[in-house]
């Protein structure tokens, strides 16, 4: 039998020392439980090398093979620090290779196939001559040209490739099901060599042996099919050509000399044909191999006498998990199953080179603790020496992370129940953080509180930086734009934590490749003007056509007078299922603003009874607006929009792969300027372009549809992202992959939750390695759980992980992930706390974190982090009652002052050296109407915008915004045309024509609710005038700040009864009411005589559809002067510093004020008042509230209570409540 040079080979028996063979060994294999360790021992095997003449070419690069760029990256920057200790290292001449890529590679250069990417067995051009045969099959069966067995024998996967469109067309769902053939048809070559070579001889058999199914029969015909249409050996054929050639060919010898040995690096998850190529290398002398393997147990997983001749039994494998799960540590069993697979297929390969005479060295580097040790002081013995690291106690005074990490090392498995005093529970502080679990409620919270927790570790530890924490997740595009938003806060709201994203999508770092997926998307899509107009904002068209972002407000603008509700034009409808009608689609639109730079519109603010109704319209088309009413970059919008149009419809129809490379890019380059089509953007493009043009240039005659190319292009830029920014000086977000745990003092897990880990691998139902495993074959389900235990081998420090304890909308309980599940189980049995032993270890283990950032709870705890923004504390103060008004602005922050506002300015005006400055009154009514975005506005900010999905209405249906529209435009012609029926026989097609009704006959049906509602209102307005007919008059109030100057209209002059009428068609709200009660002050402040008067205002009601009259009384002209001043005081102040509410609120704020007082019964003032008020709390909350009080936008119930919102109500509302209490005011 050959010598073992070493101790054991992983989890081989120890053999005898026998280093006095005198030959260099073909087998090395390093094991330590830190990637640190191997990366040393890595860097002295490249030092020695050298030194000692091992590598016959000293130019030659050396060969590494990693699993990921992340790890390449931090290899690369841990060798350049070992090979020069002082710091002026560089790692240069090593070639990082992925393993599987290069393995695959190397396999058909040495069977002489084709080079590059002209393998036709490689999936990603297997998948294209599947679909040929696929295709030539669908044909042939459709001229029934298939006999009764063939068409049983391929029934199965015609099925699969349907009939709904063209034989050869490709479709994304037809192109899913080619790439999970190719796929699966290469896992059979790996994983089920012997399958494959019993189909290639013509036996129907599964991976065991066993006669096919009749319904899975197809498949192995299928790749018989295959083998004779590709002019190239099978890869169970190129396997075998392989071997003979290691046997054969010196030369091959002499280029492994030269190269040096292959050194992988912790790489696990082979595939057999793999190692088996390895094998073959090793045993033949073409190159020597160096594992460099990174495994928690220093010593062999179970405590097994006779494991050679175990691993030689048949099921060695399944055995050895039950061994393991019997006699091995708990969290090994549980989370290190993947692992522990690879462990024992490198010791079945040492095994099989020890019986063919090769020397193999087996050496160790294990480091106690949590790994944070130096390196320098632990490595014992060299390359030479190749002794065993020896087994060291932990330290005392250990942190839980470093104990639990010695228990995996030494394969203690402690246990309440055990005989073994060294085996029992062991005490840890109370204080002890370093694995910490923080369950939460929701994916914010989690971020939120992982936050804080993080902020604690680096107060506590001023040696810490960003750099050493690492955040990992498994659903990075979620908790990436969350991290963002939380760790990195603006300057002055609280400490800011940089974040640097390794997993970033090409399409999101490449506003290029952006535009072209974008384009692509909407080309099947049924282009809504919401999803359009994001299109239309994107930066590349908008520099390329002139737009600025000031200019996106005033698009969304246009867009809606155009109508546009979405489809291309009548054709694209028709072929979503919907009838062939120009209304409301884009091209109708397009003519109405083209029209409007030419033609104005007489009914663009109201439908005018003294004009004809085709006025304004040419062809049947109306006018968007008016001319006057188009900005400057109207013009530019057509042109973009014509541009995006064409784009999308060319891009509707499916074309061969080289076709679409030519119009796509010539698509682009309308779009897009110049200079933005070059650079990295250009070469971004051209790599997620690269699947399409291989196809293309090997004269692909199928056709593919936009749905497939963009699947197509998912592939291109896949590689690319991902594995990038690991060492930027930031925190590092990353994907929760295997050998993604590159080390760090902290390592963070976001979004442990069941429901995102394990993560479900879907496979296809005709997947034969998936309906009947074996032992060897990847198992998703357990490489994920194996990401906790990595995880844990990296943390240097502490271990952070996060959850959803409770469903944050019904607040039901959630378990955490399973492998998470599993190590609280484990610490749970393994230890106690000190403090109190008959208590679990969960109190200083899980933590269950506060519903909202700003709880006292998590103040006042001393185990939680508490809070390191002034804004929660502030909150917390608040919710305790310390503090119930904390300031509304950032203290000595105020804008300058409006002209004429302040002492200084009224007592200017007083003394005639400064003029009263005008203001007109909807001005002022506008104010009031959103004090905030007033504010906003005035500090220069863009103002907030409420949410619309306009867009996606159906024709035959309006929202509450175009009915209000349409009541806008009918409330004047049905005051001047009586009946109803004569306005919708007239009116209708102008209405239509401007988009505010469909097409059609619905349009009547449509009409029928709003004139309805309408006619009660006009009736009782004809009832109030008696005949009367109404005038305007324009009044001015020479205030003591300002001259407020405004025109009303609806007055009725009479010798006896003057009053003024106000018709509305809109609900009677606060808002609403705040205007009239505006105008009625100005009313009777500024009139003279009979020109002060009360005030009607005739509306719907808030509950239901009746009209509403609210009477406003006769006011004398001082108390209607003192409520202008009033109310033009509170402007002033509104535009320097934020007011406490809004007039919704303060209404509301009034009626319960008023309830408390009178009870709320039947007829009460508070009654009333709610007959006006908001029917929900959410409803008084506006966005520019909400963003100028973030503090209180979680407590509005307890604010609407507040002093400060009381006295402004009272200031706004409190005249006009007094005079309702009294009966001189009414609602009837």
């Amino acid at each position: 039998m050959a010598q073992l040079c070493g101790r054991t080979v992983g989890n081989l028996p120890q053999l005898r020392d026998a280093t006095t063979a005198g030959r260099d060994p073909m087998l090395t294999i390093v094991r330590s439980n830190t990637i640190e360790a191997l990366s040393e021992a890595l860097a002295e095997q490249l030092l020695a090398d050298v030194r000692e003449g091992r590598v016959a070419d000293p130019l030659a690069p050396q060969d590494v093979l990693v699993s990921n760029n992340a790890m390449s990256r931090w290899l690369a920057l841990r060798l350049s620090e070992a090979l020069d200790p002082a710091g002026g290292g560089i790692c240069a001449n090593v070639a990082f290779h992925f393993g599987g890529r290069y393995l695959a590679e190397r396999i058909v250069r040495l069977a002489d196939g084709p080079p590059g990417g002209g393998d036709d067995w490689q999936p990603e051009q297997l998948r294209w001559q599947i679909a040929a045969a696929i295709v030539a099959l669908a044909e042939t069966a459709a001229a029934a040209a298939l006999g009764p067995d063939e068409l049983g024998l391929w029934a199965p996967l015609l099925r699969l490739w349907g009939e709904e469109d063209a034989a050869a067309l490709i479709s994304r769902s037809r192109l899913q099901l080619l790439m999970e053939l190719a796929d699966s048809f290469d896992q059979y070559a790996l994983h089920r060599t012997a399958m494959v070579q019993r189909w290639l001889k013509g036996t129907d058999q599964d991976g065991c042996a066993e006669p096919l199914a009749p319904q899975d029969r197809w498949q192995a015909a299928l790749y018989r099919r295959l083998q004779q249409v590709i002019d190239a050996a099978t890869p169970t054929e190129r396997l075998e050509q392989v071997r003979q050639r290691l046997r054969q060919d010196q030369w091959l010898r002499e280029e492994g000399q030269r190269n040096g040995p292959l050194r992988v690096f912790c790489l696990s998850g082979l595939p057999s044909p793999y190692l088996d190529l390895l094998a073959a290398m090793a045993e033949t002398g073409v190159r020597a191999l160096e594992f460099y393997v990174l495994t928690p147990s220093q010593q062999p997983w179970s405590d097994i006498q006779e494991r050679h001749a175990l691993l030689a039994q048949p099921d060695a494998l399944r055995d050895y998990d039950g061994l393991l799960r019997a006699n091995g540590h708990r969290l090994l069993a549980s989370l290190g199953q993947s692992m522990a697979t690879s462990l024992r297929r490198l010791d079945q390969l040492g095994a099989s080179l020890l019986q063919a005479g090769v020397t193999v060295l087996s050496k160790d580097r294990f480091i106690p603790g949590d790994g944070n040790q130096s390196l320098a002081q632990r490595s014992a013995g060299s390359v030479a020496g190749a002794k065993r690291t020896p087994v060291a106690a932990a330290p005392a005074g250990q942190t839980l992370l470093g104990r639990l990490k010695d228990d995996l090392r030494l394969l203690r498995n402690r246990d309440p129940l055990s005989l073994d005093p060294d085996l029992l529970p062991q005490p840890v502080d109370h204080q002890d953080h370093s694995i910490a679990v923080l369950s939460c409620a929701g994916d914010l919270r989690q971020v939120e509180s992982l936050r804080q927790w993080l902020l604690r570790l680096l107060d506590e530890q001023p040696d810490l930086q960003p750099r050493d924490l690492l955040v990992m997740t498994p659903d990075v595009p979620t908790f990436a734009p969350l991290l963002r938003a939380v760790f990195e806060q603006p300057a002055g709201q609280g400490p800011s934590l940089p974040v640097r994203t390794t997993d970033r999508s090409l399409r999101l770092l490449d506003p290029l490749v952006d535009l072209a997926f974008r384009l692509l998307e909407l080309s099947s899509d049924r282009l809504e003007r919401t999803t359009v107009l994001e299109l239309l904002q994107h930066s590349l068209l908008c520099r390329r056509f002139g737009l600025r972002e000031q200019d996106h407000q005033s698009m969304d603008q246009l867009l809606d007078a155009m109508g546009v509700h979405w489809g291309l034009d009548g054709a694209h409808r028709q072929a979503l299922g919907a009838p062939a009608d120009e209304a409301h689609t884009w091209r109708w639109g397009m003519a109405r603003l083209a029209l409007a730079l030419a033609l104005d519109d007489p009914h663009g603010a109201g439908l005018q009874v003294d004009r004809l109704p085709a006025a304004g319209s040419w062809q049947g088309v109306a006018a968007a607006c008016s001319r006057g009413e188009l900005g400057p970059f109207a013009v530019r919008l057509l042109e973009l929009l014509d541009g995006v149009l064409e784009a999308i419809a060319a891009l509707a129809h499916p074309r061969t792969c080289c076709q679409w490379d030519s119009t796509l890019m010539g698509r682009l380059r309308r779009l897009v300027a110049e200079q933005d089509l070059a650079g990295d953007s250009l070469m971004a493009l051209n790599e997620a372009l690269e699947p399409l043009r291989q196809r293309a240039s090997r004269s692909c005659g199928l056709d593919l549809d936009a749905a497939a190319v963009r699947r197509l292009m998912q592939d291109g830029i896949r590689d690319r992202q991902g594995g990038y920014g690991h060492h930027s000086g930031a925190i590092t977000l990353s994907a929760l992959e295997p050998m993604r745990s590159i080390p760090h003092r902290v390592v963070a897990l976001l979004g442990m939750d069941e429901q995102r880990l394990p993560r479900r691998e879907p496979r296809s139902g005709f997947d034969l390695i998936a309906r009947a495993p074996q032992p060897g074959d990847r198992d998703r389900r357990q490489e994920d759980k194996a990401l906790l235990l990595e995880a844990l081998l990296a943390s240097r420090g502490w271990l952070v992980a996060t959850y959803n304890g409770s469903d944050p909308r019904t607040g039901d309980a959630l378990n955490p992930a399973a492998p998470l599940a599993d190590l609280i189980t484990a610490l749970e049995r393994g230890f106690h706390r000190a403090d109190t032993p008959d208590q679990p270890l969960t109190r200083s283990l899980v933590f269950d974190m506060p519903l909202l950032p700003g709880d006292p709870g998590q103040l006042n705890d001393a185990a939680l982090p508490g809070s390191y923004d002034t804004d929660h504390l502030e909150a917390a103060r608040a919710l305790q009652g310390s503090d119930p008004v904390p300031p509304l602005w950032p203290a000595g922050f105020v804008l300058p002052a409006v002209p004429g506002d302040g002492a200084a300015g009224a007592a200017a005006v007083e003394q005639g050296t400064a003029a009263r400055p005008l203001l007109l009154l909807e001005e002022l009514q506008r104010f009031f109407d959103d004090p905030f975005r007033a504010l906003l506005q005035a500090m220069g900010a863009a103002p907030l915008q409420r949410p619309r999905d306009g867009g996606s209405q159906d024709d035959d249906e309006l929202d509450g915004l175009a009915l209000w529209k349409l009541e806008r435009q009918l409330l004047p012609l049905l005051q001047r045309l009586q009946p109803a029926e004569a306005l919708t026989a007239r009116w209708t097609l102008p209405l239509q024509q401007r988009g505010l009704l469909p097409p059609g006959a619905v349009a009547e049906v449509l009409l029928e609710r709003p004139l309805a509602r309408l006619t009660q209102l006009t009736s009782r307005e004809q009832a109030l005038l008696a005949q009367r007919q109404p005038c305007s008059h324009e009044l001015n109030h020479r205030g003591i700040r300002f001259n407020l100057q405004g025109n009303l209209d609806g007055l009725v002059l009479a010798a006896e009864d003057s009053f003024r009428l106000q018709l509305d068609s809109a609900r009677l709200k606060p808002k609403r009411l705040l205007r009239s009660w505006i105008e009625h002050l100005l009313l009777n402040a500024a009139g003279e005589g009979e020109m002060a008067m009360p005030s009607l205002l005739l509306c719907r009601g808030t509950s239901d559809n009746k009209p509403r009259l609210c009477r406003l009384p006769r006011l004398p002209q001082q108390a209607a002067a003192d409520g202008l001043e009033t109310l033009l005081e509170q402007r002033s102040l509104g535009l320097r510093h934020p007011l406490a509410c809004d007039s919704t609120m303060a209404w509301e704020a009034l009626r319960r004020q008023a309830r408390d007082e009178d009870g709320g019964g039947r007829g009460s003032l508070s009654a009333l008042l709610g007959n006006i008020g908001p029917a929900d709390i959410s409803d008084t909350i506006s966005p520019s509230w909400a963003l100028l009080h973030p503090d209180r936008a979680d407590q509005a119930e307890r604010w609407i209570s507040s002093e400060p919102v009381r006295l402004l109500a009272t200031d706004l509302f409190g005249p006009l409540r007094d005079l309702l209490a009294g009966g001189e005011a009414g609602l009837t």
